[in-house]
């Protein structure tokens, strides 16, 4: 796995920001990758402000941390939208059960 050498955070998360996210691709050979995308997000911040949909941000930051794999990292791609970085070699079965794990975690914390 590539280090992360220079790389930069997202202010809020504390995810590897766009830049950083950019820089990974561009030394991978082959990479898997997961994008997460909050749908409706702006509904939260226009009924509840940005300060609830920053704290929603950072709530959904630590959800992903605690059930990706442990060789992905997390990337912040933009407002709502995360990105799970993997250089590991995993089957179709594997990534369907990755990418279920995750979904199912949403679905029953919310």
């Amino acid at each position: 796995m590539n280090e992360q050498v220079n790389q930069t955070y997202d202010k809020l998360t504390k995810a590897f920001d766009y830049n950083a996210l950019l820089q990974r691709l561009q030394t991978c050979e082959k990479v898997n990758y997961f994008l997460l995308n909050i749908d409706n997000f702006s509904n939260i911040n226009d009924a509840y402000g940005y300060e609830t949909g920053d704290e929603a941000l950072l709530q959904v930051a630590s959800f992903i941390n605690m059930v990706k794999p442990k060789t992905s990292t997390l990337y912040r791609f933009n407002s709502d939208k995360f990105v799970l970085i993997d250089e590991s070699s995993f089957s179709k079965e594997d990534i369907e059960h990755i990418a279920n794990s995750i979904l199912s975690f949403f679905l029953i914390v919310i």
